[in-house]
């Protein structure tokens, strides 16, 4: 299982030449190539090619779209939100073998783009973890290499556990659950989430 905190490299579409960095890892293999702010501009071909469009960025477009987008805009890989973060959030049919998720493989084929993560999984207190496994196979389908999880459970103990079960449902579908600490959750920092 990996820790993590947001480790996509986002780009901004319609013309906007910025690079954005926020994991600690990312930064760490971005570091040897930086060479002061005028070298952003020019970094830019290869951070897209080397990173992925966040779900988060284009949140509203149906996941086939989210892929033209990711290969629009020059970026190898792309995170899928497959499961609403919120009870507004859009919510697209995207767990099992759906009209959405056949269009999304296709336009995968198409582009080139690879899945890097699904999301998001929320650990909290009555949660079976059991029941991800509809969404975990979708995303080993996708070829989704991470599950990005919300840990949102104040009993430690708990959580461990179940992120464990997480873990190892997951394992056989080839994909890793990413804990990502975020102050609004139970998991609120690295320390927290080492533990």
């Amino acid at each position: 299982a990996l820790l993590t905190t947001w480790h996509h490299v986002w780009a901004a579409a319609a013309g906007m030449e910025t690079l954005i960095f926020g994991g600690l890892a990312l930064a760490l293999v971005v570091w040897p190539w930086w060479d002061g702010p005028s070298s952003l501009r020019g970094r830019l071909a290869w951070g897209a090619a080397f990173g992925g469009l966040a779900a988060l960025t284009v949140l509203g477009l149906p996941p086939p779209d989210m892929v033209s987008c990711a290969a629009d805009a020059g970026y190898s890989h792309i995170g899928l939100r497959l499961i609403p973060a919120t009870p507004t959030e859009v919510r697209h049919a995207t767990i099992g073998d759906t009209p959405l998720i056949r269009a999304t493989l296709q336009r995968l084929a198409d582009t080139g783009i690879e899945v890097l993560d699904i999301e998001i999984l929320r650990l909290t207190p009555d949660v079976d973890v059991r029941g991800f496994l509809p969404v975990l196979e979708t995303g080993a389908r996708l070829g989704a290499k991470n599950a990005l999880v919300a840990g949102n459970d104040p009993d430690e103990a708990r959580l461990i556990e179940r992120f464990a079960a997480l873990c190892d449902l997951a394992q056989p579908l080839g994909i890793a659950p990413c804990l990502e600490p975020m102050p609004w959750t139970d998991v609120r920092n690295f320390a927290q989430g080492a533990r």
